[in-house]
């Protein structure tokens, strides 16, 4: 996966190639197009990052939350984690009658 900074100079790169662009704008056009991805990976304080893990080269999704409140991660259309990052001690901690038990709602 490439980082931010690669994307923005392979997209100045791009727009070089049909609009000549001298130092300067080559800079200020990069600088802009790091900060649309930078506010896109940037949401309600919320921080995702995506990378190739270095030992084995499987993709990884960092997600980092601004403190407490609870937060429902989906993958796909599937619930991953539905809890409170800062209290619950495992994921899902809202799902229990469907990864504890099977069996439909428990008595909480």
């Amino acid at each position: 996966m490439k980082a931010p900074e690669q994307i923005a100079e392979a997209a100045v790169e791009k727009i070089a190639e049909t609009v000549p662009l001298d130092a300067d704008a080559r800079t200020f056009w990069a600088a802009q197009i790091q900060e649309a991805i930078d506010a896109y990976r940037v949401q309600a304080g919320i921080e995702v990052q995506l990378w190739n893990a270095e030992h084995d080269g499987v993709r990884v999704v960092q997600i980092d939350t601004p403190g407490e409140g609870r937060l429902r991660i989906n993958l796909n259309d599937a619930p991953i984690w539905d809890g409170d990052p800062a209290t619950d001690e495992r994921p899902g901690a809202h799902f229990h009658d469907v990864w504890d038990d099977n069996e439909g709602e428990k008595e909480r």
